[in-house]
């Protein structure tokens, strides 16, 4: 199996974060993996993602700044949004089980949903600082130009500003969410 590689490690994250020093670290690590594939390689774009990866522990002046200053703040936000249902809920023998210590009390579903949002919000902003700073140093990180041609690689995310709602348009057809509008009358609810 290969060894798996980190642009953030729990400890740093537990560092730079309001997460408690005594969160497993396995269940952050898994949270950040999954951030670093969803998130961080499809807005930086495979080649340059592989490039972090495979030259974290040398890597020059201005990458380091990318990875400090843009990468890790967009990250940190994501992983706190991952880790809102993750650190609450379990996957045991006799299914996924909301868990519960002594003396504390679990976040209502409506508390959830708003602090995931929060940091969800975040991570998007931060996600745009910093495909806005790759975009105005693309000579400095050329990888982030050349994504690679590969079936496979992500080339970086060209909508820079996603919405979560259509606001214009066709009036009165329904908007499938590919960017097409069927022919059918809208019928509310």
């Amino acid at each position: 199996m290969a060894t798996i590689k980190y642009l953030l490690t729990a400890a740093n994250l537990k560092d730079l974060t309001s997460v408690h020093g005594n969160v497993d670290e396995d269940l952050i690590n898994e949270s950040i993996i999954s951030c670093q594939d969803l998130f961080i390689e499809r807005t930086i774009g495979s080649a340059l993602y592989d490039y972090l990866l495979d030259n974290i522990a040398s890597l020059g002046s201005d990458y380091v700044t990318l990875l400090e200053d843009y990468v890790h703040p967009a990250m940190k936000y994501w992983i706190q949004a991952d880790l809102v249902d993750t650190l609450s809920n379990r996957f045991t023998n006799v299914g996924v089980v909301n868990k519960t210590g002594e003396n504390v009390e679990s976040l209502s579903d409506e508390n959830k949903r708003r602090t995931y949002s929060k940091y969800m919000n975040k991570a998007t902003s931060y996600a745009r600082r910093l495909f806005d700073y790759l975009v105005e140093n693309d000579s400095t990180f050329t990888l982030f130009k050349n994504p690679g041609t590969g079936y496979d690689d992500l080339r970086p995310t060209r909508r820079k500003y996603p919405v979560g709602i259509f606001l214009g348009g066709v009036r009165g057809k329904t908007f499938d969410g590919l960017d097409t509008f069927s022919d059918e009358e809208y019928t509310k609810g």
